[in-house]
């Protein structure tokens, strides 16, 4: 883990258990500028030898975990939800037959407008390569239904038409 510490601006050394990097002399840290430095014991030393900071590891580390775990618990529980509340229910069929449109409208929504606009504010263009791949890929998607195929095909579909463009 890197942190980011300002030595331009206090005239400090970095001192990493004896070997020293100094911010002044053969290799010189002017303006602004950053150095990074390891996290896993390095202190901050003033040329006095007075100690202005010590980085700790272990807590950099604990906010590495809060982080991957708090983004596991925001994925995991719209999943969870409506499975603990719904699957001891009977539910009607317009509905059973309604949720399973959702997964077709979210691949719909995050598949056309990369397909037909470009730039920003978005235009239609129906001229895009992507568009021209995709049309032929998805019709063997459905005819074979063939995940590992459908890759393939529309890799073979795109360099082709990259070529040729």
């Amino acid at each position: 883990v890197y942190l980011p510490v300002d030595i331009s601006t206090q005239g400090a050394h970095i001192c990493d258990h004896g070997d020293h990097l100094r911010s002044g002399g053969g290799n010189s840290v002017t303006g602004n500028s950053r150095q990074f430095i390891h996290c896993t014991g390095v202190h901050i030393r003033g040329y006095d030898g007075s100690r202005y900071k010590k980085m700790d590891s272990l807590t950099i580390h604990t906010g590495y975990l809060l982080i991957v775990l708090g983004m596991g618990l925001v994925t995991y529980l719209p999943r969870w939800f409506p499975l603990f509340f719904l699957a001891r229910r009977n539910l009607p069929q317009w509905l059973i037959d309604w949720l399973d449109l959702i997964p077709a409208a979210i691949l719909s929504a995050l598949l056309v407008p990369e397909l037909v606009t470009v730039g920003t504010p978005r235009h239609l263009i129906l001229w895009r390569p992507e568009l021209w791949v995709a049309l032929p890929t998805f019709v063997f998607a459905l005819k074979t239904k063939s995940l590992g195929g459908t890759v393939v095909v529309g890799m073979v579909l795109f360099w082709a038409v990259q070529k040729v463009m």
